[in-house]
């Protein structure tokens, strides 16, 4: 997957891999404000950009204990920004039930 169209090299270690550790408070203090805004800024920040936040971490955890979630072979993950940021294709991947 191509994350350099959305992290620069110049603020992202790694831009071309996804590496949740980019999110950790003392790697978000070094790096410019706007480096990443995947609600916009501003007077046009999404307002349910706080809400979006919470409920994406709470079904995350809730899928997480539930289910072991693996990645599908050989396929190509294309990011598409239109009006949201999506997965071009899709995303396939394979789900087992933790015991």
């Amino acid at each position: 997957m191509n994350f350099e169209l959305f992290c620069h090299p110049e603020f992202w270690e790694k831009p071309d891999q996804f590496d949740p550790d980019h999110f950790l408070p003392e790697k978000v203090n070094q790096r410019p404000k706007f480096a990443y805004f995947p609600f916009g800024a501003g007077q046009r920040i999404c307002i349910g950009k706080s809400f979006a936040l919470m409920e994406a971490n709470i079904i995350l955890a809730a899928i997480a204990q539930r289910f072991h979630i693996e990645l599908a072979p050989n396929q190509s993950v294309e990011p598409d920004a239109t009006f949201t940021l999506r997965p071009k294709y899709g995303i396939k991947v394979k789900v087992r039930k933790r015991h």
